[in-house]
C-alpha cells in the first residue's frame, strides 16, 4: 500500500479526497484538486510512485 499526503491511497485502485476529480488513464491517474493544481501519478512495474505537479 502506498500512502501520499494521508488523503491518497493507491492499492490496486484509487481512493482520494472527496472534493477532487479523478480521471483514469491506462497506468496514469490525473488528479485535479480544488485549487486547480494537476497532480500526475504513475505506478511503475514495481509499484513505485512517481508524481509531478504542474
Amino acid at each position: 500500500m502506498i500512502m501520499f499526503k494521508k488523503n491518497l491511497i493507491l492499492r490496486g485502485g484509487l481512493k482520494i479526497e472527496r472534493r477532487r476529480k479523478i480521471k483514469y488513464f491506462s497506468r496514469w491517474c490525473e488528479i485535479q484538486n480544488i485549487n486547480n493544481f494537476l497532480l500526475r501519478i504513475q505506478l511503475d512495474e514495481n509499484e513505485q510512485l512517481s508524481y509531478k505537479i504542474r
